[in-house]
């Protein structure tokens, strides 16, 4: 039996380079995620080794696990207007697919946001 313990995870696992111009906007982060299908990948090449996390502070007291609450609202408030809209009215969950590679669903959405971002379109910085 293992024991539940507070301790961070430990910082293994695949990251996304973002700190070129087309990342800049948050849609063309969100397409990617949603194109990248965990699931499939942890099953088909690392036979389920690896768990997901919600959070960059998994595991500790600094985790996101719910709304704001009235203290933390306190330390957003100067922020509110240049943060988006669901910091305040979602929980973050990242997207989850039925792990057999083929999620069209998320494919779709992927395919919606990147093109509401521009990504791909004439003159862009990815054609």
């Amino acid at each position: 039996m293992s024991k539940r313990t507070n301790q961070p995870r430990i910082r293994a696992g695949w990251r996304l380079i973002s700190n070129g111009p087309v990342f800049s906007d948050r849609r063309v982060r969100e397409a990617i995620t949603l194109a990248f299908d965990f699931e499939w990948m942890n099953k088909a090449l690392f036979y389920n080794a690896w768990s997901r996390t919600n959070s960059y502070f998994q595991n500790t007291e600094y985790a996101a696990r719910n709304y704001p609450d009235a203290a933390e609202l306190v330390l957003l408030a100067p922020m509110k207007k240049d943060l988006p809209p669901e910091v305040f009215t979602q929980i973050y969950q990242p997207p989850v697919s039925k792990g057999d590679g083929y999620d069209r669903d998320n494919l779709l959405k992927s395919r919606q946001t990147s093109q509401r971002s521009g990504l791909g379109a004439e003159g862009s910085a990815t054609r």
